[in-house]
């Protein structure tokens, strides 16, 4: 299952009429066909050659022996990601029916659905009734509830993880396809993303260990029933009133300190939120928005905001735009971004047969800075909360958070992948998701391998997870409160 891809997404989009129908891989010549479109794509969009170094055409050559002697779609698939994996970037996949995850749901087995929302996921698919935090470069295990079987097992706050289906941490990632730039942040991508949801009822095999030797394996199963761990149940010591949206969730600290926690920008499309001397444009179609507009307008009175994106893995860019428009008084910048193909967004043509034809190199002209203005409804003191989980969108909203001067950022360095992906046809009807930008959060300041670095370094530690403590968000306290 490549269930990472349930999280990360963008926006879903209906297949154009000149998508081609998927019909199996089974000669030699459908392999080549389908394999030099591949790699003709790759080389047409991806932009992060420069940065990875990639010797493209000793890397063609080594694939392209090894697809000659395989004899399956199955087999083919998996030389094309173990190839894409070099990449080193969650955004880069390969999508088939056989997949098991929302993606391949979406793309391949639905009709006229072509939307992504949180309610289809919550509907379709369950969780663990377990979460995962990264502590010292490995994912421990930071709740668990306490009837739960795996509880009764002796599965307990602080045990790390170290196998999946019995494979270690660094061979799994790689044969799910699921990686970063960043070492340090593969782990908590793999857990935090890979492993929330899966399809309901599906089991998986997990192994962990403690500190003091103790080794334990559990066949975990996933459930709908678990969904409500969607949100850190951590959160609930620190806030009071807690309110539980669909997109998200507030309450108060104090009576001077708000909280929202924002676990995914996944929704529907929110159209540019801006003001004219005219008109002021809304989001009566949009629930994230409407439920962060309730959350801050619940919230005015207080003298600050903490707003939590850790392990918020993305979403659609337009509903965290929206949303940073509540807390900007000026004109702000909210990212740059540079297309390999000199185009910008819905230039290329998604899921169709249209191509740029030539490659063109980069170049500063290639950069197109992104700006957002408006008088926000809320411009007192920010603290926002991020993580090695905050990946993709987040990490753009990361970005304009850091631009706004009434904002400081606290956490570690977010993920490194905020490439602007979607979705092309092979001629037999795979699909191939491929990143199209470069980011960046500051001149010079690249988001793709680097991450957004906070602008105050706190880590979680062990001893803090045993004694259920979340120290990212007592010092936000304690800043607020100064």
């Amino acid at each position: 299952m490549y269930l990472f891809a349930i999280i990360c997404s963008l926006i879903f989009l209906s297949c154009s009429a000149s998508r081609p129908p998927y019909i199996e891989i089974k000669s030699q010549e459908e392999m080549t066909l389908n394999y030099n479109e591949f790699c003709r794509l790759l080389e047409l969009l991806n932009p992060n050659f420069d940065i990875l170094q990639i010797n493209w055409d000793s890397l063609k050559s080594t694939y392209n022996t090894k697809i000659k002697s395989t004899s399956s779609e199955r087999e083919f698939v998996q030389n094309l990601r173990e190839m894409l994996a070099t990449f080193k970037d969650p955004h880069c996949s390969l999508i088939t029916p056989n997949d098991n995850s929302l993606f391949s749901e979406m793309l391949f087995h639905s009709k006229g659905r072509s939307q992504l929302n949180i309610d289809t996921i919550m509907a379709n698919y369950g969780s663990f009734p377990f979460r995962f935090t990264l502590v010292d470069n490995a994912p421990m295990v930071s709740f668990i509830d306490s009837v739960s079987n795996e509880f009764k097992s002796g599965l307990h706050i602080g045990m790390k993880l170290v196998t999946i289906n019995g494979q270690n941490l660094e061979d799994y990632t790689k044969s799910n396809f699921i990686y970063s730039y960043r070492t340090e942040s593969r782990n908590a991508l793999l857990i935090n993303s890979h492993l929330f949801f899966g399809v309901n009822g599906q089991k998986k095999d997990l192994g962990f260990s403690s500190d003091n030797g103790d080794r334990l394996k559990l066949l975990c199963e996933y459930s709908k029933k678990n969904n409500r761990y969607f949100y850190n149940p951590i959160i609930e010591k620190y806030v009071s009133n807690l309110k539980k949206l669909t997109t998200l969730q507030y309450g108060n600290i104090t009576n001077d300190i708000g909280y929202i926690n924002i676990p995914t920008f996944i929704g529907e499309y929110a159209p540019s939120r801006r003001r004219t001397l005219l008109n002021t444009f809304k989001f009566d179609i949009n629930q994230n928005v409407k439920e962060f507009e309730s959350a801050i307008k619940e919230l005015s009175k207080t003298e600050g905001i903490i707003i939590d994106v850790r392990d918020n893995r993305g979403g659609d860019e337009t509903i965290s735009h929206a949303i940073i428009s509540y807390l900007i008084s000026d004109t702000t910048l909210f990212y740059i971004g540079r297309y390999r193909d000199k185009t910008y967004p819905n230039e290329i043509g998604r899921l169709s047969t249209f191509y740029p034809t030539s490659l063109l190199p980069f170049s500063e002209h290639h950069k197109k800075e992104f700006y957002m203005q408006y008088d926000g409804e809320y411009l007192k003191p920010i603290i926002v909360l991020q993580n090695e989980g905050s990946l993709s969108t987040t990490e753009t909203f990361l970005s304009g958070m850091k631009h706004i001067p009434t904002a400081t950022t606290l956490g570690v360095t977010s993920a490194g992948s905020s490439s602007n992906p979607d979705f092309y046809p092979l001629p037999n009807g795979l699909i191939v998701r491929i990143p199209r930008r470069q980011t960046y959060w500051d001149v010079n300041k690249m988001i793709e391998r680097d991450g957004v670095p906070p602008d105050i370094e706190i880590h979680m530690g062990n001893n803090d997870l045993l004694l259920g403590r979340d120290t990212q968000l007592e010092k936000a306290i304690e800043l607020m409160d100064k």
